[in-house]
C-alpha cells in the first residue's frame, strides 16, 4: 500500500494552526495595557456608579464618581485587571466591597465584608475591569 501526502492537507493544517495561534494568543500590546474599574457609592441615597476599561485608575475613579448621585458619594472600591463588587445590606448605608482575579473571589469578599456590618447582604453590582 502506498501513502500519498497531499500538499492541500499540509497547507490546510498550517492555516488552522496559524488561525488558532491568533485567537488563542492575544497580542502583546493588549496584554501590556492595564485596565481599571472603580465603584462609587452614596450611603445616604443608596446610589452607586461604576466605570471600567482601558483607562487610568484616576479616570476610572472620576467617571464612577460622576455616575453616582449623592452629596456623600465617594469611591469605595477599585481594581486593576480583575473584578470588583459592591454588596449592600438590610441597613441603609451599610455596604461591603471586594475585589479579585475571579468573579467568585470578588463576590465572596464583598459579601463577607458586608456581613460584618449588616444582614441581608446581596451583590448590587459586579464590574470587570475589561481586560
Amino acid at each position: 500500500m502506498k501513502t500519498v501526502h497531499s500538499n492541500k492537507c499540509i497547507v490546510s493544517l498550517f492555516h488552522v494552526a496559524a488561525v488558532s495561534l491568533v485567537f488563542l494568543n492575544p497580542c502583546s500590546k493588549c496584554l501590556a495595557a492595564d485596565h481599571h474599574a472603580a465603584i462609587a457609592y452614596s450611603p445616604s441615597t443608596g446610589a452607586y456608579g461604576y466605570y471600567y476599561g482601558n483607562v487610568s485608575l484616576s479616570t476610572a475613579k472620576v467617571r464612577a464618581l460622576n455616575r453616582c448621585k449623592g452629596k456623600d458619594a465617594r469611591v469605595v472600591a477599585w481594581v486593576r485587571n480583575g473584578y470588583v463588587c459592591l454588596a449592600l445590606g438590610k441597613d441603609r448605608g451599610a455596604y461591603g466591597w471586594g475585589y479579585g482575579p475571579k468573579k467568585a473571589i470578588a463576590r465572596s469578599n464583598a459579601l463577607n465584608a458586608c456581613r460584618k456590618r449588616t444582614t441581608g447582604c446581596y451583590i448590587a453590582v459586579m464590574v470587570c475591569s475589561g481586560w
